[in-house]
């Protein structure tokens, strides 16, 4: 038999020895967040150095930490995956985990202040209440992860002369929604000082990451008012989609094998005119093998009309690649990267370009790296729960080894036990031969 007429699959089966009752997937909010755990990231050091006006954060850079040159705590989680209608890409996330991604306390059933989003000092003693200094922000409840209860809030607070928090604003739990926009004044005499500052913070459970709040483009500047809700600003939101059809990432030498049947059809992007007005945005796309910097594609990609305060979803054929890398293991990173002219003056550089990876190396995987919530299964009483993983394979290849992330348990996983079984199906002219490796993991 020639191993080129056959198709491979490796299934992953896992399964679950918990003596629960009722069979069923479950879904429940995370105990740990792995975007802190990278041994790259660099660890949060407030500038402690005054802003002025206008202070904006829109959040469109890489977390999770927030800028430090705006903000003077580091517990907010800055990310572009916690919410899917984010006005521009990134949002600060207000949960239960610490600036460590861990729980505050990490027992069940204890709720309290939990993160918070302080700025730096504000010099506004320049100020007075004839300048009309407002501060607007978005904000949505739980996004993509966990509705904060009715018991919880988040709250905004200004820092007065007398060095004292004033509570300006609060909002109790609730449902999802999109994302809802507050604007508050801040002309009142002990406001008006060289040290003001403002913080959000909430109230959740402490144990997980539940309880989620996203905000978005804060903005404090001069001569507003309270309808002012225009922000003269074009911005890429959403995650572009994948090149990818079938993973998020898988070694590249079975993507050259089988590109047709693992490139998607069409890539999506997302943006959003925040301003009053139409805008014309000319879309582009640089696409580069990031390691070499090699190019892979550069092209126009349209002339969109967006309508004012609208959004526009984009899509656009796939590209062929043909890169070749120093050897057929080699890493390769895909790098799409779109972009477009800035249209007006008071458009936002940073959210005017979004970069989406696809990551060729030396495994599959279906996931993207990020997570908002925890997957289980609750297994009927005295019989063990099952799940599976297909992965296919477009030519010859050696299984080495596995790599699953357990997420954290409250209280514990003690006497929780699982086998992980490998197994290999041959697929030929529709018959197929089912293989047993040897062993489990236990």
């Amino acid at each position: 038999m020639k191993k080129s007429s056959y198709i491979l699959s490796a299934v992953l089966l896992i399964c679950l020895y918990v003596f629960n009752a009722g069979a069923q997937e479950k879904v429940v909010p995370l105990n740990r967040n792995m975007a802190y755990s990278n041994p790259e990231l660099k660890p949060f050091k407030s500038k402690k150095q005054r802003a002025s006006l206008p202070f904006i954060d829109d959040f469109s850079y890489e977390g999770p930490y927030p800028d430090a040159t705006l903000w003077q705590d580091n517990k907010a989680y800055i990310n572009n995956t916690m919410s899917a209608t984010q006005l521009t890409r990134g949002v600060a996330t207000l949960d239960g985990l610490n600036e460590f991604g861990r729980p505050y306390y990490p027992q069940p059933f204890n709720s309290g202040l939990a993160d918070s989003l302080t700025s730096v000092p504000i010099d506004l003693s320049t100020y007075t209440s004839i300048d009309s200094i407002y501060l607007s922000f978005y904000y949505q409840p739980q996004g993509l992860g966990f509705a904060p209860e009715s018991t919880d809030s988040l709250f905004l607070y200004f820092k007065n002369d007398l060095n004292q928090w004033v509570r300006m604003w609060q909002m109790r739990g609730t449902g999802i929604s999109n994302f809802k926009y507050v604007i508050l004044p801040v002309m009142h005499a002990q406001f008006l000082h060289g040290d003001f500052q403002f913080r959000f913070i909430n109230i959740a459970s402490l144990n997980i990451n539940d309880d989620i709040w996203n905000l978005d483009y804060i903005k404090m500047g001069v001569k507003r008012t309270e309808i002012d809700t225009t922000m003269k600003d074009v911005a890429f939101s959403v995650e572009p989609t994948s090149i990818l059809k079938n993973y998020s990432s898988m070694p590249y030498r079975h993507f050259i094998a089988n590109q047709a049947n693992e490139t998607s059809l069409v890539n999506d992007v997302v943006v959003n005119n925040l301003d009053g007005v139409p805008h014309a945005v000319t879309l582009n796309l640089d696409a580069r093998e990031f390691i070499s910097s090699s190019a892979v594609n550069n092209q126009n990609l349209a002339s969109v009309n967006i309508a004012a305060k609208s959004s526009s979803q984009q899509s656009f054929a796939s590209y062929p690649i043909s890169y070749v890398p120093p050897t057929n293991k080699s890493k390769v990173v895909v790098r799409n990267k779109y972009f477009y002219p800035s249209v007006n003056s008071g458009d936002r550089k940073a959210n005017d370009t979004i970069v989406k990876d696809a990551v060729f190396d030396n495994y599959f995987a279906y996931d993207d790296g990020s997570a908002e919530k925890s997957y289980f299964l609750l297994p009927a009483v005295n019989f063990p729960s099952k799940t599976a993983l297909q992965f296919t394979l477009n030519e010859a290849d050696t299984l080495r080894g596995l790599m699953v992330h357990f997420g954290a348990q409250v209280p514990t996983a003690l006497g929780k036990y699982f086998s992980i079984v490998f197994v290999q199906i041959a697929r030929q002219s529709g018959f197929f031969r089912f293989h047993y490796p040897p062993g489990r993991f236990v």
